[in-house]
């Protein structure tokens, strides 16, 4: 008996059945919802996401002012614009980054949801805006219209859904 031939001893092969159930384990087709209407998020998770870019901002501004006191300057009270400012800044690169490439603003990520499909380029710009403005009225625009026609579908031009 040969061991080395493979029709006896095909322990190291596996069958096309074998394969197509390890493929399709391992790349799960990604969800795409379809129909918004069906999808349900709900206004806590929209308002969550605005509370979370607020949060955001406010601890990068500490951070900021935290690091100016350890490394030993005198903390004035024009350090404070400047701090925000920073953060501002920040947050802002952060979210086109974040609604780029993951499809929501980094609150949204935290809160779970994320835009159905993919924003468009020239979207962007606005998605952020609104993104912004969310957190400075400390989410209650993210109520208005449901998931479909809130701020944030509206500026993206995508309804929201859970992650």
């Amino acid at each position: 008996m040969d061991s080395t031939d493979p029709q006896q001893h095909p322990w190291d092969q596996l069958s096309v059945a074998e394969l197509r159930g390890l493929h399709s384990a391992a790349d799960p087709a990604p969800v795409v919802c379809e129909d918004a209407d069906e999808v349900h998020v709900s206004a806590l998770a929209r308002m969550a996401a605005g509370w979370a870019d607020l949060v955001i901002v406010g601890l990068v501004t500490t951070a900021i002012l935290s690091g100016v006191l350890v490394a030993g300057y005198s903390l004035r009270v024009t350090a404070l614009p400047w701090a925000m400012g920073v953060a501002l800044l920040w947050w802002t690169l952060c979210s086109v980054v974040c609604v780029r490439i993951r499809r929501g603003s980094p609150g949204m990520l935290i809160a779970g949801i994320v835009f159905s499909n993919e924003v468009a380029g020239y979207r962007i710009a606005w998605t952020v805006i609104a993104a912004a403005i969310v957190a400075l009225f400390l989410g209650v625009p993210a109520l208005w219209g449901g998931p479909t026609r809130s701020l944030y579908s509206v500026a993206s031009g995508s309804p929201i859904i859970p992650v």
